[in-house]
């Protein structure tokens, strides 16, 4: 179950990372504070989606194991 949990974790924080990637090398590339701007919204929204994926699966790994543990 942890190894399917991790799996999925990291594929998620992979997927969210990758989307984000092209608008980070934009805004290396760039030197302008232009485009540390223009990009600013999208970074913060990345990283609150980051935030809420990592909390999302964090809750679920601790259902899982409550769920395997509990007595019936």
């Amino acid at each position: 179950m942890a190894f399917i949990v991790f799996a999925i974790a990291l594929g998620g924080a992979m997927a969210i990372s990758s989307v984000m990637a092209p608008m980070s090398i934009i805004r290396d590339v760039g030197h302008t504070p232009f485009t540390s701007i223009a990009f600013a919204p999208a970074q913060i929204v990345s990283s609150f989606a980051q935030s809420v994926f990592s909390a999302a699966v964090g809750l679920w790994f601790l259902a899982a194991y409550v769920g395997l543990t509990e007595e019936k």
